[in-house]
């Protein structure tokens, strides 16, 4: 049915051809054969995990990308944190230290210490890079909160997104590019971008970075889209319009801040996203008050049962690092020691 040199492709980048064949009928969402040879284009921004008992190599064994984390020079530098992730983990996203606010606080004047120490760090260990991120309403310098002229706006964002971008190109796989933009009952959030661009901001800032970097995958990204609600459906029409109209989004990303025991609308939300016109979805930031072996596998078995889910990022390695410290959200406790949520992964893949 494929061709044997594309399945050994697809095994040589620690994807299992087979599993993406068998989850077609899984989830039941038709994709035409010629996904799989796009699948093996991707090569240039996945790599195999030498160690096979990871959590990484054995999500990548069900035909993921990969199993990731979030971190910087903060947590990156810590060498218990450090060897966690260069064991167990195949993807990195920066917390903080490519925002708006870190990279570009004075106009045109850019910092990259801190995002040139995590991209520095992923490429060392062969980790796949989430770029994260280029249009967000938060940590938001006042110089970009204050401008009211349109043309203005316009140029702040495509050399904001064009500098970024292209300072990592070819070396970060998937961007987010618009984070956060909808309001709980799918409207659009009010913010500097919005009010003074409308939705067309989302077309400049994608467009921009599709110039930047032609084969890195582009992402819309926001939280609460769990169960499938007013937010997720606002999100999934206006990703389809823009689409339509030609702006080049790739994926959508659900953020998966969850609580205890939230985790029984996540399939339905996560296919519903994946029925949208992108090619990809992902699980972005994922951590789960009191990390209930439970709730990690319904989250880990939900991407696995749709196709189009790339992976898992999990928002931390250590609870004591976590945004959400007093939860215990994430799979190692305070001395990075696995939890019982990260052995039962394990065992589940």
């Amino acid at each position: 049915m494929y061709s044997e040199a594309l399945i050994i492709s697809l095994l040589a980048l620690g994807i299992n051809a087979q599993s993406q064949v068998n989850a077609v009928a899984k989830d039941g969402l038709e994709r035409p054969p010629a996904s799989l040879a796009a699948l093996a284009s991707t090569a240039t921004h996945i790599t195999a995990n030498p160690n096979t008992t990871s959590l990484d190599a054995k999500y990548k064994a069900h035909g993921k990308q990969y199993w990731g984390t979030c971190g910087d020079q903060g947590t990156l530098s810590q060498t218990a944190c450090a060897n966690v992730v260069k064991a167990d983990f195949g993807a990195l996203t920066p917390e903080n230290s490519m925002k708006w606010d870190a990279t570009e606080a004075s106009q045109g004047s850019f910092t990259f210490t801190g995002a040139d120490y995590l991209v520095n760090f992923a490429t060392t260990n062969n980790k796949l890079i989430r770029g994260h991120n280029l249009v967000w309403h938060s940590q938001l310098p006042s110089w970009v909160s204050a401008i009211s002229d349109k043309t203005k706006l316009t140029s702040v964002i495509q050399n904001h997104a064009t500098t970024l971008v292209t300072r990592y190109k070819g070396k970060i796989a998937k961007w987010d590019v618009v984070n956060e933009m909808f309001n709980e009952d799918g409207t659009v959030r009010s913010s500097v971008f919005s009010n003074v661009l409308g939705t067309t901001f989302v077309d400049i800032a994608f467009k921009a970075a599709r110039a930047a970097d032609p084969s890195a995958k582009l992402y819309i990204n926001d939280y609460n889209l769990d169960s499938v609600n007013s937010k997720l459906n606002g999100l999934v029409t206006l990703v389809t319009q823009k689409i339509n109209a030609g702006v080049p989004i790739d994926g959508i990303g659900t953020q998966a801040h969850l609580s205890a025991g939230q985790t029984s609308g996540f399939l339905a939300a996560l296919q519903k996203l994946a029925s949208s016109p992108v090619t990809e979805v992902a699980v972005t930031e994922l951590d789960i008050v009191n990390a209930a072996s439970a709730d990690y596998l319904a989250i880990s078995n939900d991407c696995l049962q749709v196709l189009k889910c790339v992976g898992v990022t999990v928002w931390g390695v250590s609870d004591k690092d976590s945004w959400r410290s007093s939860s215990n959200p994430l799979l190692f406790d305070a001395s990075f020691n696995p939890k019982p949520a990260y052995t039962a992964l394990i065992n589940s893949l």
